[in-house]
């Protein structure tokens, strides 16, 4: 009997344990992402005076001209203006407890009762809830029939946790517990709630990359990027405006800017506050896309609210296919990545893209192309075995005509090939072998092989050098021989010669105006530009014979009254020259 009430006794221990344990809420059970429903304000749009109670988490960085800049900007003229103390908690402001705090309070008090307020928006301690609690609770009690009887309108202003990385510190247990003493005095006083501090929990989840902190070191305090994401959820809670349609952007970066009201806009005016969006379904319109290097394509879905919108995009291969904020796919080289949307109702939708160059491709018959995507565990298909098939990524060419060759990946997606097959080269030739090139100079080869697959080879590629796709490039003064072998072997070599072009020619010993007697001789002298010129050969032309003569060798003759024009002309096809024009006399 003892034993079997000893095996009871440890029975119950390891029960009341298991039912301890189910009532100790997990470090990862706070869902910022959840059905937050948003709780606006009756929008007061004629000119709306505005009072923020609140401390150094309101005065930081100017949010009340902040938040007047956002109206103006809507073209709402309004009045903004605070009681702010640095460190003062709501408790202070309403139970003062010396000389000092009471003189803060009456000065509240006084503005409350002698000046009209359309708003008074109410920002405790940050983390006040806390701490704090039931202190707050009884000042929120005690304000809210001032601000009644005043006739504004309560807002509740949510503050964030602090960003203290130390041990026993849970950042996500302290904003949830300030979220939910927020939210529970907003349904209390039936009163407008602007959600800052899920703003930030969410921007903390899904963009870790942007701080909201004012530095390193000061982990309480918002910089400029937080007092705008916080200025955000004010504008939208009291207009019933999004804010995504602002333009003032206080000087941060458009692509931050973007984000920040997208955030705002999502916990205040719509997304995931207020609209039963959990319920909300999201579906791709495609899962999958087949791209060319250096096209853009939007990605789509559709779902069953209106108000889902893009939370964030990324891309598991940034450099085969990059994602903008809004969707926009950018195929930069080949490959394959998967691209991911987070929507506003916390469901992810998800894209593969493969980015290759070979769409369509022609091919001789022999030939083979081995993709460049690497498409590991593909199927592949052909309309006709005949004309082509494909095993591993590598495409054969079997004879003349057209097939549609598929591939598809296990997880579905698939890649398609447009492939023409001709017939197989008997000679290459190419039509347009240029006699000299300009060093700096490109030029694109033709072949007598439209789109068969060929090999360039440059026996001196530092004096010439040519690309896969047959552009020259003249890089210095030589002579290189070029190769052009198609797959079966057929080839044909020529050389070409780069060449050093004059870009500027100049006669140094004459000039125009100058005066010759008859008979007198006088030999041009001329200078290059640039020095190094490969051929400083030119050729020498008078415009009048009777007047004046010159040889090949740059000598000119006087020979009779009247004016003439020598010109010299570079003889290295760069078309340069150079125009004297002189006078005869006796």
């Amino acid at each position: 009997m003892e034993r079997n009430m000893k095996k009871k006794r440890i029975v119950g221990i390891c029960l009341f344990v298991l039912l301890l344990a189910m009532t100790v809420v997990p470090v990862n059970a706070y869902n910022f992402f959840r059905d937050y429903s948003a709780r606006p304000a009756t929008p007061v749009t004629n000119h709306p005076r505005i009072l923020m109670i609140g401390n150094s988490l309101t005065y930081t960085n100017n949010l009340p001209k902040m938040l007047a800049r956002m109206c103006a900007d809507s073209g709402i003229s309004a009045t903004v203006d605070s009681v702010t103390v640095g460190g003062h908690s709501l408790t202070q402001y309403v139970f003062p407890s010396n000389d000092a705090e009471r003189a803060i309070s009456q000065r509240l008090i006084d503005k409350l009762k002698k000046e009209k307020w359309d708003y008074v928006i109410v920002q405790g301690r940050r983390e006040e809830p806390v701490s704090q609690e039931a202190s707050m609770r009884s000042a929120v009690a005690k304000l809210y029939p001032l601000i009644r009887d005043s006739g504004a309108q309560m807002v509740l202003y949510m503050t964030w946790a602090a960003d203290f990385r130390t041990a026993g510190y849970d950042m996500d247990r302290v904003q949830g517990k300030v979220a939910d003493v927020y939210y529970s005095l907003a349904k209390q006083y039936s009163c407008a709630l602007a959600p800052s501090g899920i703003a930030f929990a969410r921007e903390r989840n899904l963009y870790p990359e942007y701080d909201l902190y004012f530095s390193p070191s000061d982990r309480v305090h918002p910089n400029l990027s937080g007092s705008y994401l916080s200025a955000c959820c004010i504008y939208g809670t009291l207009f019933g405006k999004s804010p995504v349609q602002l333009s003032y952007t206080a000087g941060i970066p458009d692509a931050q800017v973007k984000i920040l009201r997208a955030l705002a806009a999502d916990v205040t005016t719509g997304g995931s506050g207020g609209s039963g969006q959990n319920e909300v379904m999201a579906k791709a319109a495609k899962s999958d896309y087949q791209l060319q290097p250096g096209t853009v394509k939007q990605l789509s879905y559709s779902a069953t609210h209106t108000n889902v919108r893009i939370i964030r995009c990324s891309s598991s291969n940034p450099s085969v296919a990059e994602v903008d904020q809004n969707g926009r796919v950018l195929a930069k080289a080949a490959g394959m990545a998967t691209v991911t949307m987070r929507l506003s109702n916390n469901q992810t939708l998800g894209w593969d893209i493969v980015v290759t160059k070979y769409g369509k491709l022609t091919l001789g018959a022999g030939d083979k192309q081995k993709l460049d995507f690497s498409p590991v565990g593909y199927t592949w298909k052909t309309s006709n075995k005949k004309v082509a098939v494909a095993k591993g990524g590598v495409i054969t060419a079997k004879a003349k005509g057209r097939a549609t060759v598929t591939g598809e990946g296990i997880n579905g997606t698939e890649v398609t090939v447009q492939v023409t097959v001709k017939a197989a080269p008997k000679k290459v030739t190419v039509k347009n072998v240029p006699k000299a090139l300009a060093v700096g100079q490109q030029y694109r080869l033709k072949l007598n092989v439209s789109k068969v697959r060929v090999a360039y080879k440059s026996s001196r590629p530092k004096i010439i050098s040519v690309s896969e796709d047959g552009v020259l490039q003249a890089k210095k003064a030589g002579t290189a021989k070029i190769t052009v072998t198609a797959y079966n072997g057929k080839s044909v070599s020529f050389k070409v010669t780069s060449r050093v072009m004059t870009k500027k020619l100049k006669v140094t010993n004459l000039e125009s105006g100058d005066v010759l007697r008859v008979g007198q001789k006088k030999k041009i002298r001329l200078s290059f530009a640039p020095t190094n010129v490969t051929s400083r050969k030119v050729t020498y032309k008078s415009s009048n014979k009777k007047v004046l003569t010159v040889d090949k060798k740059g000598v000119i003759k006087a020979v009779g009254r009247g004016t003439a024009r020598v010109t010299v002309t570079a003889a290295d096809g760069s078309k340069k020259k150079v125009i004297v024009k002189l006078t005869v006399k006796k």
